[in-house]
């Protein structure tokens, strides 16, 4: 289904840091506390990197509990639950979208950010069928 075109139209200003983003469900079927720990290892050695975690979900408060512990708030932001265009705001504001998750959901979500060109990273178990998108 082409995209509308106010939706092809939108333009984000561009940061001098890079932005990852995380946006999905907040539950334990998509993994996002190994978002946490990849964003705290990158973190160790590179400071001009904002993480985003969007959504929301039943892990959201141990999520934000263990960006705290990690010591890495200051670089991490959680702007809640996403929909219709301001999901494609957020891709377009990325750089990176990252995708770890435990099961095969979610491709719908990957057809945006190749609308976005953006580059997408989902788990190893996804890249089986994404690759026949």
């Amino acid at each position: 289904v082409p995209l509308s075109q106010d939706l092809l139209d939108i333009e984000m200003p561009k940061s001098k840091e890079k932005v990852v983003t995380f946006l999905g469900r907040i539950t334990m079927q998509k993994g996002p506390e190994y978002f946490v720990e990849a964003a705290a290892k990158v973190l160790r050695n590179s400071h001009n990197v904002r993480f985003v975690m969007a959504g929301s979900g039943d892990m959201m408060e141990k999520m934000i509990r263990l960006v705290a512990d990690r010591g890495i708030a200051d670089r991490f932001h959680f702007p809640g639950f996403q929909k219709g265009k301001q999901v494609y705001e957020m891709l377009k504001a990325s750089d990176v979208y990252i995708m770890p998750f435990r099961n095969r959901s979610a491709y719908r979500l990957l057809r945006r950010c190749r609308w976005a060109c953006r580059p997408s990273f989902p788990s190893s178990r996804a890249v089986p069928r994404f690759s026949t998108m």
